[in-house]
């Protein structure tokens, strides 16, 4: 197998658990989803306490604000 440091894409989480099952690290597949669970949550609280905060951000609704997005797409290739 690869090593897991020398290939970032590799350390992303499901693979790296994935590894670790194949190698033997990890008892069992059910304790290898649950590995995957535990890093995928752990992941989107960090996300969460990252992208609280910036302050200056824009919140949009995809399912009601399409057109809003759009411009503030639009906006921003305009201004780089």
């Amino acid at each position: 197998y690869p090593k897991l440091k020398e290939n970032k894409a590799l350390n992303s989480i499901g693979y790296k658990e994935m590894q670790q099952y194949l190698r033997g690290e990890i008892s069992s597949l059910e304790n290898c989803i649950e590995k995957i669970a535990i890093a995928t949550h752990q992941l989107a609280k960090h996300q969460r306490t990252w992208f609280q905060k910036i302050v200056d951000k824009k919140v949009f609704n995809p399912l009601t604000d399409e057109s809003q997005i759009l411009k503030e797409i639009e906006r921003f290739i305009s201004n780089s």
